[in-house]
């Protein structure tokens, strides 16, 4: 089924800051059919007003279209909308600014979004009667900035500040983050990691503090939670502020390798069904898009070719790392906490968990898990994990069990999406230092049963 999603906002970002966009659309699965569904999308433009009046028009409507885009995305559930089980049909008529600069840019844009999302999108741009605040009323926040990194109170992010802040130290560094209020954690996590950032180096670290973008008056009282599109607001986010400061400052995606390229650990987690939040390709027409509407930041992630244990290793200031790496948050799973130990961080079987605990294996890591992994339930031979909370790792054993070749593993990063040919061997590199990786942890943990699963004795 295609849902017509039709999207209205505001002539002004009101009094208290916010901008409104209003969702509605025809639901064909109500009895009568095709009555009105809708839900307002809030963008809390509090911390953000000085960059939404001094960026160009079209760095805001990037911004806007990704808002909208994550506000579908949790406002319409997957299983009861979906085509096959998965993936959604979504049809989003938006308003922009500068209608003449997105014209042509329908299916380059629906692009995006369906390899991001694993729905099938179609795009359509109307005119917005919006008017942002002119730049002689709001003055920029900062006097320069020379480069953004992206900030989400995970490990990979805190990486990237540190790297930047000790090897560019004459030069001023603007954090971006984002958060949904209805998802509690990320944005402590950021203001934890931000004072200890601010109390450890010199130089002044800006930081557009936690822009705000969620859902209310839904009519649908379930909210979808695989928020695939959020990597897209986070990214969008980050070139308007670049953009509100220069036309070709660069912006930061800090994350390892092994998440980016999300090598499916199993057949059914293949194309749409595989995670794609800042893969290669991603980033790459995300890149083609900004040139053609000619914004010129170059928006990279600098550690495409790196294992999360690389990165920490590599880390320009190791020991201060290790000494925050508490504060900083790399679970999927922490708003599902059924069956955790209560105090805990981190569930510690999804798979961010998995190579996050990689990652430390070597070091005294003091994050507190929720779940061991010699707790989880198997059935009655030992031999499989069940239930949901050892899906991940199941499938992990299984991956590392099965001998790959460097062609197999070539072959699987172009069928995943993996589109840039000369990066194919650099990629399937960093799979099999993924394995070795994660090999090397499982190595370790007591269980044979575990260890046997992963092809080790």
């Amino acid at each position: 089924m295609k849902l017509d999603l039709r999207i209205s906002s505001g002539s002004a970002i009101g009094a208290d800051n916010i901008l409104r966009a209003h969702i509605v659309f025809n639901d064909p699965r109500t009895t009568p059919p095709n009555q009105s569904q809708s839900a307002d999308i809030i963008i809390n433009c509090d911390g953000i007003l000085d960059l939404c009046a001094h960026a160009p028009a079209s760095a805001f409507d990037f911004f806007f279209i990704a808002a909208c885009a994550y506000g579908i995305d949790r406002f319409i559930e997957r299983r009861p909308y979906s085509v096959d089980g998965w993936s959604r049909e979504l049809k989003m008529t938006v308003p922009v600014l500068d209608i003449t600069n997105w014209q042509g840019k329908e299916q380059e844009v629906a692009g995006i979004l369906s390899f991001l999302t694993g729905d099938y999108w179609d795009v359509q741009f109307t005119t917005s009667s919006l008017v942002l605040p002119s730049q002689a009323t709001v003055l920029l926040s900062h006097k320069t900035i020379d480069h953004v990194n992206l900030f989400s109170g995970g490990l990979d992010s805190l990486i990237g500040a540190i790297d930047f802040l000790e090897q560019e130290p004459t030069k001023n560094l603007l954090l971006i983050s984002h958060y949904d209020p209805n998802m509690a954690g990320p944005k402590g996590d950021q203001i934890k990691l931000y004072t200890e950032l601010s109390s450890r180096f010199k130089q002044p670290i800006a930081w557009s503090e936690s822009v705000g973008v969620y859902l209310e008056n839904a009519s649908l009282g379930t909210r979808e939670n695989t928020l695939r599109s959020r990597s897209l607001l986070f990214i969008s986010l980050a070139v308007l502020a670049a953009n509100a400061y220069g036309h070709s400052i660069p912006v930061w995606v800090p994350e390892n390798g092994s998440v980016s390229l999300n090598y499916p650990l199993s057949p059914s987690r293949r194309s749409a069904c595989s995670t794609r939040t800042t893969h290669p390709r991603l980033l790459e027409d995300v890149r083609q898009l900004l040139g053609g509407l000619q914004l010129a930041n170059n928006v990279t992630n600098p550690y495409e070719t790196l294992t999360k244990g690389e990165m920490v290793v590599n880390c320009a200031d190791l020991p201060f790392l290790l000494s925050i790496i508490n504060f900083s948050n790399s679970c999927g799973k922490r708003g599902h906490k059924n069956g955790w130990k209560r105090s805990a961080t981190h569930c510690g079987v999804c798979m961010p968990c998995v190579y996050r605990r990689a990652a430390l294996a070597n070091y005294a890591d003091n994050t507190t898990y929720g779940i061991y992994i010699e707790e989880l339930k198997r059935d009655s031979s030992n031999s499989r994990l069940i239930g949901k909370r050892g899906q991940d790792l199941d499938a992990c054993l299984e991956f590392l069990k099965n001998n790959l070749s460097f062609d197999d593993i070539q072959t699987e990063l172009i069928v995943n999406g993996l589109n840039d040919f000369s990066m194919v061997p650099q990629f399937a590199n960093v799979v099999q230092k993924t394995r070795k990786e994660l090999k090397d942890w499982i190595r370790q943990n007591p269980d044979s049963v575990i260890r046997h699963k992963a092809g080790m004795p």
